[in-house]
């Protein structure tokens, strides 16, 4: 059986999916965003109970394990009135501190839980695509890697005051601010909140503070276009995005809608590609989206890596026919 961690929402899986069908492959599907399996552990046996089966089963022989998504949610926060049968009398005081302590220790509980499932099931998959251990890096680690491995990168600047950030502005004019961590991204019915990298100079400065939490800033290149490389298995799968035609997609090309946005195939020179493999290798990682521009100077410069970046729009522009591959290697 092949066991897929994915999203509801996250309709990659969902094309991959569709070729397991179609190869008459047994698979099962997990979703963080449905809570619609829940896992058992009973005399060193784990079992999975989902809506889409009929029985329980026990995970003892498992063919292939991708990690596309988490599929285990955080568990939902404990009701302070949980408690009314078992402290009666209690003040309302008593009761937010029951609901907040209550609360943290069944969310590490949760926790403590969730990694003994990846764990068990990682153990017991003769393939395994994607790593739940590594579904989030660091920024910071990634581009000291690389640059150890022979990439070339941004200058890169992690500040918190404004005279540092000015003489920074002063020996590599602008600067792009990105988040060390995860950008926002918050959508909503009505709404939507989303973090992009933009571009700061010296015009910004007067609405700085003297100090401000821990930033990344980068030297902003100019670039010829964005490279995205989908990595599956020490292939690279490489794609050129046009963002620099659009105004607004010039700094952050996430900026720029799918639909209008020009890719093409694009073939990274062969020690590129090599040092990625190596990079990949070193990390642990069987699958990533990994992010490089061409400067202006025709130097690839390598950003980041995403372990559980987007590849089905991107294949599809360039032919790649990644959905299929990926279920190839399942």
């Amino acid at each position: 059986m092949i066991l897929i961690s994915s999203r509801l929402d996250d309709a990659s899986t969902s094309n991959v999916i569709d070729w397991l069908y179609y190869q008459a492959k047994d698979y099962l599907r997990f979703n963080g965003d449905g809570f619609d399996a829940s896992f058992s552990y009973r005399n060193g046996l784990l079992y999975i109970t989902s809506h889409y089966m009929e029985e329980e089963v026990p995970l003892i022989c498992i063919d292939s394990f991708w990690y596309r998504k988490c599929g285990l949610n955080i568990c939902q926060k404990t009701n302070s009135h949980t408690y009314d049968d078992i402290f009666p009398n209690k003040t309302e005081e008593t009761y937010k501190y029951l609901s907040k302590h209550a609360s943290e220790f069944a969310l590490s509980e949760f926790k403590a839980y969730r990694e003994f499932i990846f764990s068990h099931i990682i153990r017991k998959a003769r393939t395994r695509l994607g790593s739940y251990k590594l579904r989030e890096l660091n920024k910071i680690e990634t581009l000291t890697l690389a640059k150890e491995i022979g990439l070339s990168v941004p200058k890169t600047f992690i500040l918190n005051s404004k005279n540092e950030l000015v003489k920074i502005l002063e020996i590599y004019g602008n600067l792009i601010i990105k988040p060390l961590y995860e950008g926002v991204y918050d959508i909503g019915e009505e709404y939507a909140f989303v973090s992009y990298t933009s571009s700061i100079s010296k015009d910004d400065l007067p609405n700085i503070p003297s100090y401000f939490p821990v930033a990344l800033f980068q030297e902003q290149i100019e670039k010829q276009l964005e490279i995205r490389v989908i990595y599956i298995k020490e292939i690279c799968y490489s794609i050129a995005m046009f963002t620099q035609a659009y105004e607004h997609s010039q700094i952050d090309g996430r900026r720029c809608p799918q639909e209008i946005l020009r890719m093409t195939p694009y073939k990274l020179p062969l020690e590129i590609e090599k040092k990625i493999v190596t990079i990949m290798n070193q990390i642990g990682l069987s699958y990533g989206a990994l992010d490089f521009i061409l400067s202006k100077n025709n130097e690839i410069i390598f950003l980041e890596i995403n372990p559980v970046g987007q590849f089905s729009a991107y294949g599809n522009a360039c032919n790649y026919h990644l959905d299929k591959i990926i279920s190839e290697q399942l």
